[in-house]
């Protein structure tokens, strides 16, 4: 089953850039200008330009920058502050032509990658320099820290344009440090063939234009009861090749709450400036709620979801206005608002895992999900009302196990169970008495976050 989704494209201006740029930055172009005579030009975020399925704690900073005959483009900055960067050519459909993570970016001399497996994270000397060149990756395979405008197969391509359409990426930024991760955005030169260096600012102060009209399908999604969670292969939304998906559709038609568990993946903490990058299963984790415009709604992120002794999570799912009250990081549990009025769509993701890690959505085939990720794929329980799953009370379910993945249908609460042990149906009377309190609260916190807080619902753009 497929998902048709559809990105609406109203035109919004980008916000200001909280990153400091590496040079002032320059006046928008002139109507009718070729806007490569600008670096930095367009700016995606939950915040500004909120498309493409964009995870709320990731930011992407795009170029279109032209290659005159034997020049290349030279991109230097500092590694950020932050989870995870790259760097990434495009053709003109948004697919990847060619890309370089973090870890594959060597150092300026003198200077420290710090995204290496036990590099230091706050070391001072910490810059790299990219070449972009307008050729073929060669068949030997790429020299280094070289980025190529087309792919080594010939399919995917901007050679004939004369142009690199570049984007930046970074995540999860540390605490304290911007969503640029602390440091400058990269300032991008045009090196031509004598020697001449001629810098392309960012003009991120230009009103971006809209994507329209743009169609996509998702495979799955179909929003069935129990959920059944599909790998998502992105092929033109400017996809991320570091990342893999699955995707489900919330649907209220099977109840008001849908309860998602699984194992979480292990990650290296970041976000309050640990000294040394760390190894995990995965070098991060979210899941979102999404409308079919591709807008994001809302993320969790790993460094934020309560696990339980045995390193599972609940993950809650509902419209604000039926969010239970005991879908709180209190209670051991992550909350994600739905769309008010329409279906959900929820993404699920997994970021460059170890090698080791075998049920890595990244190893997911059509129609595999359950059986390749075991314990870690997310089983759901659907509940008629915020009611019913208030009534499991303030604990942490059992983590689920991959063999017991046999739906309950004997389920009195309002919902069914897939695989995971459901929590007594009793509540005493100080947890009720408790539970109340905190719904009462909890209306006022559910209408503040759809006033357009940063935890509420995001305007719906598209």
């Amino acid at each position: 089953m497929t998902l048709a989704l559809v990105v609406a494209g109203a035109a919004q201006p980008a916000a200001p850039s909280s990153a400091r740029p590496a040079v002032p930055p320059a006046a928008p172009p002139a109507a009718g200008h070729a806007q490569q005579a600008c670096g930095w030009s367009d700016k995606l975020s939950s915040e500004t330009r909120n498309l493409l399925f964009i995870d709320t704690a990731a930011t992407y900073w795009s170029a279109t920058v032209e290659v005159p005959d034997g020049a290349h483009i030279e991109v230097r900055g500092d590694f950020p502050r932050a989870r995870y960067l790259s760097l990434v050519t495009y053709d003109v459909r948004g697919r990847t032509i060619d890309h370089l993570t973090d870890t594959e970016i060597d150092p300026d001399p003198g200077s420290v990658n710090p995204f290496r497996s036990g590099a230091s994270r706050t070391a001072t000397d910490r810059r790299y320099t990219v070449r972009v060149v307008n050729e073929r990756v060669p068949a030997a395979g790429p020299a280094p820290n070289t980025l190529y405008t087309e792919n080594a197969d010939g399919s995917r391509s901007t050679r004939a344009t004369r142009e690199a359409r570049l984007t930046l990426r970074v995540y999860t930024p540390d605490a304290g440090t911007d969503e640029a991760g602390g440091v400058p955005l990269p300032l991008i030169t045009v090196v031509l063939p004598s020697g001449e260096r001629i810098a392309r600012p960012p003009c991120l102060d230009a009103t971006t234009a809209p994507v329209e009209g743009a169609g996509f399908s998702v495979p799955g999604g179909g929003g069935t009861d129990p959920p059944a969670w599909e790998r998502f292969l992105p092929d033109g939304l400017g996809e991320n090749v570091d990342n893999a998906y699955v995707v489900e559709t919330f649907m209220t038609a099977h109840g008001e709450v849908l309860a998602l568990e699984a194992r979480a993946p292990t990650f290296p903490s970041t976000r309050d400036g640990d000294a040394e990058m760390g190894t995990g299963q995965v070098r991060y984790w979210s899941m979102c709620t999404n409308l079919l415009t591709t807008a994001v709604l809302e993320c969790v992120q790993d460094e934020d979801v309560p696990v339980d002794a045995a390193g599972s999570f609940t993950i809650v799912v509902s419209r604000p206005d039926a969010r239970p009250a005991n879908a709180t990081t209190e209670c051991g549990v992550a909350w994600l608002p739905a769309a008010p009025d329409t279906d959900t769509i929820l993404v699920y993701r997994h970021m460059l895992p170890d090698p080791s890690f075998a049920e890595a959505i990244q190893n997911v085939g059509p129609g595999t999900g359950e059986r390749t990720m075991g314990v870690y794929y997310p089983r759901g329980t659907y509940y008629a009302t915020a009611d019913a799953y208030e009534r499991l009370g303030c604990e942490r379910p059992a983590a689920p196990e991959a063999a017991s993945a046999g739906r309950d249908e004997g389920s009195s609460d309002g919902g069914t169970t897939t695989g995971t042990r459901q929590l007594p149906r009793w509540l005493p009377a100080g947890v009720a008495l408790g539970l109340a309190l905190v719904a009462a609260g909890a209306v006022v916190l559910v209408r503040r976050a759809t006033s357009g807080g940063r935890r509420g619902l995001r305007g719906r753009r598209g």
